[in-house]
């Protein structure tokens, strides 16, 4: 390995806050020479670099402390000279998972649906398609907020800034939001209550569009600048925990969002503006970030940030040079277009098990049940799979058990056996959501980019979630239409479930391909 000084080796060892270089039989050893709360204030990342030795790729990354660079094995520098993180850190860490997962599931199932019933009485479904598309798209936006996040250079770190521009942007427009939603809902003759107070329906749809449509961008800029924040500051031995805490956020922000807006009917969009608020005053009064240095030599780009190209770049995975990368992003989406067969699950419980009058709350209880299960599992199996050391068996187990969940429900004939299936399906998605994370950040190319390639890996998870339905719902009905065209028979239900539980093992089959245990 190459070491570099820029400082003679007189004032490195007779600096008391330097890092000790050695020789120890031809392999340089960085060790450390005072406490590691201590070096960690003053230990820069600039930047990944591979090299090819014996035909092994080993991940290096250089890092500076007080004048002296050192290139050395990245995991080996960030297992020996970062602290361990405490648990309530990471999920400290975490936080903003909890926000996200509650927003946007809460969003999906119970406030999208309300809406579109108000703002677009005659076409109720295709309104409610159009704001759900526009959230999905709006996920294709991280990428680009990653890779200027990671650039970023301010004084005050290169992901809370961005965090905070987009919760502020968010925040302005939930206002909007809140104040359209409260008068409107509470209308008589008019859309508002107060009859001095009118406004067109064609002009709340394109505000509320408008309002909607930046909220789930802002959204996601944040989103995309927190994702960074755990490979920054986490030892690669505890991504495994790290995983799980996020998992544990994200199924109780869930659970949490679910349980207040659908059943003590809390004003979503008040709670939504609380929730955000108080994540943001944790990241930026919790997080300790130092400005980050950038070295544009080392760009993986290969062009300017502001060309279009360079852009277009952002979205680009090679399959030649980030092989583990791109099939931990493959299988990602083939599990997620499995997992999207349980969207159905609500027309599932009407037409099969006969809950015409009460699918939605039926429904949202089957969630609930999944989602505490799942966060009974996810801390236990991240921690689990750091101290085995590796990460895919876990993966194969849960798409293993989730499959025959799949199969369970279609032979389901009344609810309890729904709620017990739902249960297993929860603790089969925990233990996958405890291991995902992980394994993109050990498959990372480049360090240096963690914003970007993240967003990159969520942005599988959209694809995977958007193509689901496309396959299932021809199938639903080609299979299983029946002669009222209101309801389908449970043929239908039993093609779209394995369809769904065939890609999630296929997801299982691609994982084989990546080389990172």
């Amino acid at each position: 390995m190459m070491q570099r000084r820029r400082e003679s080796d007189a004032d490195s060892k007779s600096s008391g806050e330097g890092l000790g270089l050695g020789l120890d039989n031809g392999v340089n050893d960085v060790k450390m020479a005072h406490t590691h709360s201590h070096t960690r204030q003053h230990l820069y990342m600039l930047g990944d670099e591979k090299e090819e030795e014996t035909g092994l790729v080993t991940r290096k990354s250089t890092y500076k402390h007080d004048g002296l660079e050192a290139e050395i094995e990245d995991s080996k520098c960030r297992n020996e000279l970062y602290e361990r993180v405490p648990f309530f850190t990471l999920l400290g860490l975490n936080s903003f998972v909890f926000a996200y997962a509650l927003i946007t599931v809460t969003l999906s199932m119970l406030v999208l649906p309300a809406e579109s019933e108000h703002m677009f009485p005659e076409n109720q479904a295709v309104g409610l398609a159009g704001l759900l598309g526009i959230a999905g798209v709006s996920q294709l936006v991280c990428p680009v907020a990653g890779f200027f996040s990671d650039r970023n250079t301010s004084r005050y770190g290169r992901r809370r800034p961005f965090a905070t521009l987009g919760i502020i942007i968010g925040l302005l427009s939930l206002t909007v939001l809140y104040v359209l939603r409260r008068n409107f809902r509470t209308g008589t003759t008019a859309a508002f209550a107060d009859p001095r107070i009118q406004i067109d329906l064609n002009l709340y749809r394109a505000v509320y569009v408008c309002a909607f449509s930046i909220i789930m961008i802002s959204l996601n800029v944040s989103y995309a600048s927190y994702a960074g924040l755990v490979p920054d500051l986490v030892p690669d031995v505890q991504y495994g925990e790290a995983s799980g805490a996020m998992a544990l956020q994200t199924t109780l922000g869930s659970l949490v969002g679910v349980s207040l807006i659908g059943f003590v009917e809390v004003e979503p969009y008040r709670l939504y503006m609380f929730t955000i608020t108080s994540v943001w005053l944790w990241m930026w009064c919790g997080v300790k970030e130092e400005r980050h240095i950038y070295d544009s030599t080392r760009d993986n780009i290969g062009c300017n940030a502001r060309t279009l190209k360079s852009l277009i770049n952002v979205y680009s995975i090679s399959v030649k040079r980030e092989p583990d990368f791109f099939f931990v992003w493959v299988s990602r989406l083939l599990y997620y277009t499995g997992m999207s067969a349980q969207a159905f699950m609500q027309y599932f419980l009407r037409d099969v098990l006969g809950r015409e009058d009460d699918a939605l709350i039926q429904t949202a209880l089957v969630t609930m049940i999944a989602m505490a299960s799942g966060s009974l599992v996810s801390i236990p199996c991240g921690v689990f799979s750091d101290r085995l050391g590796k990460r895919k068996p876990l993966v194969y187990l849960s798409c293993v058990i989730m499959s025959i969940t799949f199969v369970g429900w279609i032979g389901a004939h009344h609810m309890i056996d729904v709620f017990l299936w739902a249960g297993v399906f929860g603790v089969a998605n925990g233990t996958y959501l405890s291991v995902d994370y992980a394994l993109a950040c050990a498959t990372m190319p480049d360090r240096g980019e963690n914003a970007r390639f993240l967003a990159v890996w969520g942005v599988a998870a959209f694809i995977g979630s958007t193509l689901g339905p496309f396959i299932c719902g021809p199938a639903l009905y080609l299979i299983g239409e029946s002669e009222d065209s209101f309801h389908y028979r449970r043929e239908g239900y039993a093609a779209v479930l394995l369809i769904g539980a065939s890609f999630v093992l296929i997801s299982a089959l691609v994982l084989r391909c990546v080389t990172v245990a």
